[in-house]
């Protein structure tokens, strides 16, 4: 954890750049974080419709990884479900890290958590990634996706991030993992690392499953052959691919699905 004035300095820095951050206080954790206005989608995902809550409760000292960390919701999400978690969070865009170490550095609780800075990968070495120039928090940074049609792509660039493997973090079983990478889903959950005796639970989203059908489709059926049951992010269960078809109808965009092993 950064110290309390090292804290206050980047807020102070972070607030000069971004008028609209406010800091909401959690009372079910008990802890203050900083949500810029751009993250209120994120805010909702986590903390009121809870759509990463596990299919099955955690065991103490759970291995949990962030993938995706952004702002630092899931992860201080993550620490109250288990006394103890182990929790690594990953996040590419070196503008979002400082106000996702002051989230953690107000964590509450006897989790342990590292943050890395880097892309996650097949490959390690290096990645195009494209982020907002000005806007830290926004959700769409990605070193798979092209921003070529946003409306406001003018305002994205692209930097050169570190690439660690996905593989690197499988040497020992992950209880829980949640996976928000935007698009490169597609390229870590291979047969090889995505099945139940290395991560237990999953709760996964996928990115433009339209365009993507055929992937999607592959890597979601592989992963019920596997010996996953799948649920969507409201815990309903998906028995089989005509199931999936149907919960995913009309959605070309993104979509949230939990695995159980």
């Amino acid at each position: 954890m950064i110290p309390f004035f090292v804290d206050k300095a980047i807020l102070a820095g972070i607030r000069r750049l971004n008028p609209t951050l406010s800091s909401v206080y959690l009372p079910g954790i008990g802890q203050v974080i900083e949500l810029p206005g751009e993250a209120s989608s994120v805010y909702q995902e986590v903390f009121i419709r809870k759509t990463y809550r596990p299919i099955s409760p955690l065991k103490p000292a759970a291995r949990i990884l962030d993938l995706g960390a952004h702002l630092g919701f899931f992860t201080i999400y993550a620490s109250t479900l288990s006394d103890g978690a182990r929790i690594t969070a990953i996040e590419a865009n070196p503008n979002t890290i400082p106000l996702l170490k002051a989230n953690l550095s107000r964590l509450k609780g006897n989790a342990s958590v590292e943050v890395r800075q880097a892309a996650i990968a097949a490959e390690p070495g290096t990645l195009a990634f494209r982020m907002h120039r000005s806007k830290p928090a926004h959700v769409s940074g990605s070193a798979a996706r092209s921003m070529e049609g946003y409306p406001d792509e003018e305002d994205f660039c692209t930097i050169h991030v570190e690439a660690v493997p996905f593989s690197g973090f499988l040497s020992e079983p992950i209880d829980l993992l949640k996976c928000d990478i935007e698009g490169s889903e597609f390229e870590i959950l291979t047969p090889d690392s995505f099945r139940p005796d290395r991560i237990r639970q999953a709760a996964v989203e996928f990115h433009d499953i339209g365009p993507r059908a055929k992937e999607f489709t592959a890597l979601v059926g592989g992963a019920m052959a596997r010996g996953y049951r799948v649920f969507t992010s409201e815990d309903i269960p998906i028995a089989d691919l005509d199931a999936l078809a149907r919960a995913t109808d009309g959605i070309v965009n993104a979509t949230q699905l939990k695995f159980a092993g």
